[in-house]
């Protein structure tokens, strides 16, 4: 048994806080063909409960991956399954239809705030949609909780290329992330505009 794999099973076996941590992508690369299989198996047998499984399942195995999701979408209600969006993510990141972006978007209201870091963090990964793009906008505002607003903006600002980690775009940031979060409808709709143009 390579280290790699005996460090998936360890993970695959963790409970708690520790099983919410996820997979270590990592060890995927020092999988023999044979321990692949077994893995593949494995988070196979988790994805459905488990939204953590469905990253290192579809880096093993896109297949089987679409597989499992596409059997989860059509067995388990939306309003049974609390991480729809997750679901719509990776069936729109293995398909690339359109109908999974535009569910991820319309999968928003069933979020709740608690959870919004989380579905914006994915967003983030779809920013280049600009069904994404004007969900983001959206929730700048109209969204009444703080949370929504101050993760939508700091998605849609990442995007576009200021980002609080950077040196040289921290100031610009954040006057933008205070004007997006706490300005009048008219400043966020300037910024906004500047945004999607571009200046």
């Amino acid at each position: 048994m390579s280290i790699a794999f005996d460090r998936f099973l360890k993970e695959y076996s963790a409970t708690g806080h520790e099983k919410l941590d996820g997979y270590t992508l990592s060890n995927l690369d020092g999988l023999t063909a044979v321990e692949r299989e077994q893995a593949i198996s494995l988070l196979k047998s988790e994805a459905p409960q488990f939204v953590g499984a469905y990253e290192p399942l579809a880096r093993l195995s896109p297949a089987a991956a679409l597989e499992v999701l596409l059997l989860i979408e059509h067995d388990q209600p939306r309003s049974e399954f609390r991480a729809a969006y997750a679901l719509y993510y990776w069936l729109w990141k293995l398909t690339g239809q359109e109908d999974y972006e535009k569910k991820f978007v319309e999968s928003r209201r069933s979020v709740p705030n608690s959870s919004l870091p989380a579905y914006f963090a994915y967003a983030a990964q779809m920013a280049e949609s600009r069904h994404i793009e004007m969900m983001l906008e959206g929730a700048v505002l109209s969204e009444t909780d703080e949370t929504a607003v101050g993760s939508a903006a700091r998605t849609l600002l990442n995007k576009h290329g200021f980002s609080r980690e950077n040196p040289a775009t921290k100031a610009e940031y954040l006057a933008l992330w205070r004007t997006l979060t706490e300005g009048a409808p008219a400043q966020k709709i300037a910024i906004l505009n500047r945004l999607t143009s571009g200046s």
